[in-house]
């Protein structure tokens, strides 16, 4: 096995592992010696990882968040003091700003 796949089986392991550990009982998480929070702090810093790794799904992974976001209703959004039509500019700039790279680079 090369190195790409031993990381990928690796790190599929460690989701694997994460995920099943944190919706284990809070005894049996005791008995093993783990707390719930430095658990999913882990899976979260893996997942992040995972996507900085491929940014192509990092991408299609804002996007979706970002879209999600900016169609909410405007008061649900405003109680968690984020103002809807900031994620609609940050979307269209993540959208936008290669086509405008691949023009610029065009002329």
């Amino acid at each position: 096995m090369d190195n790409t796949t031993t990381m990928k089986v690796v790190f599929t392991f460690l989701m694997f592992f994460l995920t099943v550990a944190i919706n284990l009982d809070d005894n049996v998480l005791a008995r093993l010696g783990f707390e719930r929070d430095y658990l999913v702090m882990t899976l979260v810093t893996l997942v992040v990882t995972g996507l900085i790794a491929h940014r192509r799904l990092l991408l299609i992974v804002l996007v979706l968040f970002l879209s999600i976001g900016a169609n909410m209703p405007a008061a649900f959004m405003l109680n968690f003091g984020i103002d809807r039509d900031f994620l609609v500019g940050v979307l269209c700039a993540i959208v936008l700003l290669p086509v405008l790279v691949r023009v610029m680079n065009w002329l």
